[in-house]
């Protein structure tokens, strides 16, 4: 067993946090800026009614005004939701009041407000370039808070109807001062991308800079363009597409379950991430029933590049499901173990749908070779078989490899499946958007979805959650209160959406970010609704191919490496470049 590298939450993503809603930054930026102007005054001054009364006046319109008005318009310009740009506005409006006031203790007023006004202009131009990857725009966005500090200053300097704190001088030179100033900073932050621009231009012939911008837009705002650099590292593919369509006895359609050999990432709504509502809203759609997404068997390497691709995979697999044939009436549940390893399934006449997972241990991707290993061994017995990942367990994301011990249990145990006497089945269905959950619990927008077989008297159940895996302790409070609906068998599987992995790190599984009793009583009910539903159905096999860009062969940990080391890098050189780039600016103002 190894640890799945890909898997772990990405350095950068350490670095992300939520932008406060718009109202909430406001709040803070009026009384920051009032009690910076409070604290100014009062330094300056020494009266406390004086520094209420006037210092928190000016505190909010030289610093919070200015801010506001920056943020207003930037929103406007770039097309970005105010709240992200006026936190930007929030967090230089405060960097700007404790550099005006190091100037002002220092003796050196003017210096400190061109100081100051320069690093808003950096503040600026990397939150727009790098964060909301607003490229060209991120210029002109720069500087429109500094020239709204630098005016209202002139102007409270000029026509304020009390004595300012801070006087700017001549506003032309004080301009002048700024723009060099913001030229050696801005030069300085050219010089790191240069420096960063290396790992990706080795690894991948793209920039690092682009990729790591593109990289925190998806994060923080949803953009799609990420979608470029995958596409620029991604290679074509062949991959199947396989399932079961269900049929009532009136010959209308009852269920799909449907498992394309794609991975359901890398992140966000980039790639495949959300494929398992996308195929089933589509899917379902045209079939007229419940379309159950499976996790195939397969890794990262078989992340989509494009999300648009889910309609070549919905459009092969709608055409399979209208044409299937072959139906069988009969099942029967097949079960066997072997070590951690549990296969779990039914035989629909002569095919074979088997379910794998190693819960409570470890239920990770399983690399593509290692699935086809599997289900050719099922093809020993079986006319058709669907293999599929219940991805339902998350321990220390270990995963096996081809030769390893859990790989030969898994063999085994699939070499010893073998059907019993089938009879006539039923089957009922009940699915739940959940609407009450979010992705940040960990849940996608397909919901819940169960399925209720019974054959031969016997039930059985599949409850399929659209999420990332599965806390075992989760698991096994959800299998704790099926046992009331005396199922044989009853397991919960997860998809492996990644559109809940998002900010704070890579995994968000079920369970971890939402009440477990709230959930349970959804499944209960999921499941309620599907033992209500039985009728006697028939099952038909179908697979396909359908070509599409996939990321390719390790090229998610080659990805998640270089992002890595940028900003690993960044961290030691950033703090060097910046205090480098001050200090030639504080240099040039002293000697001017």
């Amino acid at each position: 067993m190894v640890v799945d590298q890909r898997e772990k939450a990405l350095s950068a993503s350490k670095l992300f946090f939520r932008v406060p809603p718009s109202r909430r930054t406001l709040l803070f930026l009026l009384l920051s800026t009032f009690v910076l102007g409070f604290l100014f005054r009062l330094y300056a001054t020494g009266g406390i009614a004086n520094a209420l009364v006037y210092g928190g006046a000016e505190g909010v319109l030289l610093l919070g005004l200015p801010a506001l008005l920056a943020g207003t318009l930037a929103s406007l310009y770039s097309k970005e939701p105010f709240k992200y740009n006026i936190f930007i506005g929030a967090f230089a409006a405060v960097l700007v009041g404790l550099v005006y006031f190091m100037g002002f203790a220092t003796g050196q007023v003017l210096i400190g407000i061109v100081i100051a006004n320069a690093l808003a202009v950096l503040v600026w131009f990397g939150s727009s370039f790098v964060g909301l990857n607003q490229k060209r725009k991120s210029i002109p966005l720069a500087f429109l808070q500094a020239f709204f500090n630098a005016s209202f200053l002139w102007f409270w300097q000029r026509f304020g109807f009390i004595e300012p704190t801070l006087a700017i001088g001549s506003l032309p030179i004080a301009a002048v001062k700024i723009l060099v100033s913001s030229g050696i900073l801005l030069l300085g932050l050219w010089t790191l991308f240069y420096l960063l621009n290396a790992p990706g231009k080795r690894n991948f012939g793209i920039s690092t800079v682009q990729a790591v911008a593109l990289f925190f837009a998806q994060w923080t705002t949803g953009k799609k363009e990420f979608e470029e650099i995958l596409a620029e590292m991604g290679e074509p593919v062949e991959t199947a597409i396989e399932g079961v369509v269900f049929k009532n006895a009136r010959g209308r359609n009852k269920a799909v379950f449907l498992s394309p050999q794609v991975h359901f990432g890398p992140f966000g709504n980039v790639g495949g991430s959300e494929f398992p509502f996308l195929l089933s809203q589509k899917v379902s759609a045209d079939a007229k029933a419940p379309c159950f997404v499976f996790h195939s068997t397969v890794n990262h390497d078989f992340n989509p590049v494009h999300s648009s691709s889910h309609a070549l995979i919905a459009k092969k697999a709608v055409q399979q499901i209208a044409g299937a044939k072959n139906f069988a009436s009969s099942a029967c549940f097949m079960q066997t173990r072997e070590g951690s390893a549990s296969v779990a399934g039914f035989a629909f006449g002569g095919n074979a749908l088997l379910t794998l997972s190693r819960a409570p241990e470890s239920t990770e991707d399983i690399e593509l070779s290692l699935g086809l290993a599997l289900k050719n061994a099922t093809l020993k017995k079986f006319d058709n078989a669907v293999v599929v990942d219940r991805h339902n367990s998350l321990t220390d994301g270990s995963i096996f490899r081809v030769g390893s011990r859990e790989f030969g249990e898994f063999h085994k145990a699939v070499s010893k499946i073998a059907p019993s006497a089938q009879s006539r089945f039923k089957m009922g269905v009940a699915e739940k958007t959940l609407e009450s959950f979010t992705l940040d619990n960990g849940i996608g927008k397909a919901g819940i979805k169960a399925a209720v077989f019974e054959i031969g008297g016997r039930k059985y159940c599949i409850v399929v959650i659209d999420g990332n895996n599965i806390l075992p302790s989760f698991r096994a409070n959800a299998l704790l209160a099926l046992r009331n609906y005396g199922f044989e068998w009853a397991d919960v599987f997860s998809t492996d959406t990644h559109a809940g992995n998002k900010i704070g790190g890579v995994h968000n599984p079920v369970g971890r970010n939402l009440d477990h009793e709230k959930l349970i009583a959804e499944i209960k009910q999921s499941v309620k609704e599907a033992s209500g539903d039985l009728e006697e159905c028939k099952a038909a096999f179908f697979y396909d191919t359908v070509g599409l860009s996939v990321l390719g062969g390790r090229k998610q940990s080659e990805l998640t490496s270089t992002i890595n080391s940028v900003v690993a890098i960044a961290r030691v050189l950033a703090p060097a470049i910046f205090a480098i780039s001050v200090l030639l600016v504080l240099a040039l103002l002293l000697s001017s």
